[in-house]
């Protein structure tokens, strides 16, 4: 896919500064200038075509940014997003949870109408975005073009895998389930771990099995066509000990019970921003 030409970063912390990084090391973008209160690392302001200011008012562009990434804190995105208003022939792309794409276009342009100003992307990556190995899902406002959406693809595809919600109202869901889903992931090999240690493994080595184990689950959920049900069913066939485990997970339908309840529980938060 051909690089953006021009990128504008608003706001660099752990997830701004985990796509820069990929961005950088694959050359998605030709010009970056990133806005944050503190300077860039050293390594970062030494690479070809970034530049950083400290705010909007301090950056002396010369150019008109294709693309602006949205990636700063919540709280403070009120007060910053109105001053970008006037850029109107770029695409917006937000990273920041809870945002609705009608919340950003009011806090955008305190005039909206039915009609949009600006063409905007919700966007949701996961922390595996720092490795490449991330999830986004995105939806878009009517104003969004083709080329616009195929943009967005290039830049979010660097991070990981890309798929597009069509009814925002589901936005909430795809966070639950994949914006915190590493935790659940992480929440598993602590408990796999804690197994181990309590039946006797050293802390070390019951560490290590239960990392690798979930590590090797992945790889294999990659590598096969086969489903996780397929996958989960060719290796608990009657009378081994995986099937006597997952009698004990999956009885009464208890693991899908208590995943239902989490992600409902993350899902019903996001109506808290």
């Amino acid at each position: 896919m051909e690089p953006v030409a021009s990128l504008l970063l608003v706001g660099c912390g752990h997830m701004g500064t985990s796509m820069l990084r990929r961005w950088l090391a694959l050359g998605m973008a030709s010009r970056i200038h990133v806005i944050k209160p503190s300077p860039l690392p050293e390594e970062l302001l030494k690479s070809r075509g970034v530049t950083w200011s400290a705010a909007l008012e301090d950056a002396a562009l010369d150019f008109e940014p294709d693309v602006i990434v949205l990636a700063v804190r919540p709280l403070i995105l009120d007060t910053v997003l109105p001053s970008y208003a006037k850029f109107q022939n770029c695409l917006f792309l937000s990273v920041i949870a809870g945002k609705s794409l009608k919340w950003l276009a009011t806090t955008l342009d305190r005039s909206v109408t039915d009609k949009p100003a600006h063409s905007l992307i919700r966007t949701m990556p996961n922390v595996a975005s720092a490795y490449g190995a991330g999830m986004t899902f995105c939806s878009s406002n009517s104003r969004v073009t083709f080329q616009q959406r195929q943009m967005a693809e290039t830049l979010l595809g660097a991070i990981g895998d890309v798929a597009w919600i069509e009814n925002e109202a589901e936005f909430d869901i795809g966070t639950a389930l994949s914006g915190c889903g590493p935790a659940y992931v992480f929440a598993l090999v602590e408990a796999m771990q804690n197994a181990g240690e309590t039946l006797g493994l050293n802390k070390d080595l019951a560490s290590r099995l239960a990392r690798q184990t979930v590590i090797g689950g992945g790889v294999l959920l990659e590598k096969s066509p086969e489903s996780a049900a397929v996958l989960r069913d060719s290796m608990g066939s009657a009378g081994t000990m995986t099937e006597a485990a997952l009698k004990i997970l999956l009885g009464s339908g208890r693991l899908n019970r208590l995943m239902l309840e989490a992600v409902t529980a993350a899902a019903n938060h996001a109506k808290k921003y």
